[in-house]
């Protein structure tokens, strides 16, 4: 792509006279002249699809004119931002100002503009704008070889004003061009696919861009794609490009895109642009988004897995435009497995079969059983027993305290209740899936996992942040013949949409939680489970011993 300091299609000269002299009578000293002050801007320079031998800068400013009693003003080689003419009769005088590029050549211009100079200060603007004209435009593609069995490419080409023209390519081999062009001068928005009619058809490419059109010039562009920037037949992992260019004279900026989605999600993508568009065009695949006019979309869901996909915007405002684009894969479908069933155990969110203890400090949202053991064994809670006789309650925990030795129906639900912990722990434990990860060390902190099957015949640490990245239907279970013990400050996040209530923690040994850390989902401990001072859980805690909470909170999901 072609870039250049400055452009010059939306370029306005401002030229500020401020002209004041003293009127006199017929009998007075005669008229002072006038001082006649030009002041130059430009605007800032962008990048397009521009004419080829062409440069468009402008670097110095010709003014010429024409005053009373045949005065003649003719100044050349203006290179300042501010230039004043001194010492001009009063009077009418007919300007003309051009502006040149480094090569001498006039680019722009201003029309004859008339100004009566007198004794009051006098403003005039002169507009400086491309010569009017038509110029020429070609356009080239290549790609790999191999890569397209029958290419066929539909190219539009869309002026500011009129009719769109079709394109129509000669394809050569592996390469196609048009034959040049004459088009009025002007912005152009260029669509291009290429597609593979021998694969029904797939796009392998796409691409949208801005294009300027300038007088007696010739405006041309040669795209050599390479394997990452295309699609193939048959979807493969072959790496990306993320161009997010503008080319266009509005600096165009994405945010929000991912270099790899994850399958089945959506990221949203939002344009900005200097100068500010005042409107917004949205293409993925070079299809236009019917309806997405705002200066955000949101994509990905519903695109295929393994996939690569480009998602440009076209941002204009008054006559000029502007484009970014974003190339993106989507990753491969996560692995969906069946849930653990908890049954009546669900009910609680924590269920010990020997001891619960807390201490001041410590938080329970939901309701926490114990059985076959006593009240007894519940300490630390203070717990006030209802009238009903059936439960107690805690100033410690949102929800109610039930034992085996309360009123009925307690004792029966409770029985039911750790039979359905006992047979969803043996569930977890026994769970065996076509795809099972077993190759991973004792220590998973910092990774990022995705659903599924995950199996250890060893203890699992947790010393860093681990993420468990997946859909809301994503299922994980962790088996693990050993204990599971996370660090202090270590966290257990998840993203993508994932939920703690399909996340199942398998573990024959103990659980311990260091202080301050955090675990999302329901652990199912063969033992016991200890929380340390600050720690928290997000999920359901079921031991086959003690739950000890030390400080900590536990909430329900």
């Amino acid at each position: 792509m072609k870039k250049i300091p400055m452009t010059v299609f939306s370029l306005l000269l401002v030229l500020v006279l401020v002209v004041s002299f003293t009127n006199c009578k017929l009998d007075d000293a005669p008229a002072l002249n006038s001082d006649l002050t030009l002041r130059f801007t430009s605007d800032p320079g962008a990048r397009t699809l521009t004419p080829d031998s062409l440069n468009l800068a402008v670097v110095t400013y010709d003014i010429s004119g024409t005053g009373p009693r045949g005065e003649v003003l003719s100044i050349v080689g203006i290179t300042t931002d501010t230039y004043v003419l001194e010492n001009l009769a009063p009077g009418e005088w007919s300007l003309v100002a051009k502006g040149k590029n480094i090569d001498g050549i006039v680019i722009v211009q201003s029309p004859t503009t008339v100004i009566n100079l007198n004794s009051a200060n006098n403003d005039l603007i002169l507009s400086l704008l491309p010569l009017e004209g038509s110029g020429t435009f070609g356009l080239d593609l290549s790609w790999p070889v191999d890569l397209i069995g029958t290419p066929e490419i539909v190219a539009v080409l869309t002026p500011d004003v009129g009719e769109a023209i079709a394109l129509d390519f000669v394809i050569t081999g592996t390469s196609a061009s048009i034959v040049p062009l004459p088009l009025p001068r002007g912005y152009y928005e260029l669509t291009l696919k290429l597609t593979d009619a021998s694969f029904d058809s797939y796009l392998a490419w796409s691409k949208v861009e801005t294009v300027l059109i300038f007088a007696d010039a010739t405006t041309s562009e040669n795209w050599v794609l390479v394997s990452t920037d295309m699609n193939t037949a048959t979807p493969q992992n072959l790496g990306l490009v993320l161009d997010s260019d503008t080319k266009s004279p509005i600096e165009m900026v994405l945010t929000g895109a991912v270099a790899e989605l994850a399958y089945d999600t959506n990221m949203t993508v939002t344009a900005t642009g200097t100068p500010v568009p005042t409107s917004y065009k949205w293409f993925l695949d070079a299809d236009e988004l019917v309806g997405q006019t705002t200066s955000s979309v949101t994509v990905g869901v519903g695109l295929a897995e393994n996939t690569i996909h480009t998602l440009t915007v076209v941002g204009r405002n008054g006559d000029i435009a502007g484009s970014a684009d974003a190339t993106f894969l989507i990753g491969e479908a996560p692995i969906i497995i069946s849930s653990v069933d908890l049954k009546t155990a669900g009910t609680y969110v924590i269920l010990a079969q020997s001891a619960i203890s807390g201490n001041a400090g410590t938080t329970v949202v939901g309701d926490i059983g114990a059985s076959p053991v006593t009240a007894a064994a519940i300490t630390g809670f203070a717990l006030i027993l209802d009238g009903s006789g059936t439960f107690s309650t805690s100033e410690l925990v949102t929800g109610a305290i039930y034992a085996s030795d309360y009123t009925e129906p307690t004792p029966t639900n409770l029985t039911q209740a750790v039979l359905d912990s006992n047979d969803a722990y043996v569930a977890a434990q026994s769970r065996v899936e076509l795809e099972v990860v077993d190759t991973l060390i004792g220590e998973i902190g910092g990774m990022t996992l995705a659903p599924g099957l995950y199996k250890w015949s060893s203890a699992v640490s947790i010393t860093t942040n681990l993420t468990l990245d997946g859909p809301a239907n994503g299922v994980w279970i962790f088996q693990m013949t050993g204990s599971l013990t996370e660090a202090a400050n270590a966290q257990v996040l998840l993203s993508g949409g994932a939920l703690a209530e399909n996340i199942f923690w398998q573990v024959e040994g103990g659980v311990l939680l260091g202080a301050n850390s955090h675990i999302e989902g329901v652990v199912l401990s063969g033992t016991s489970i200890a929380l340390g001072a600050g720690a928290s859980a997000h999920g359901r805690l079921y031991a086959k011993t003690a739950v000890t909470l030390d400080t900590a909170t536990v909430t329900q999901p």
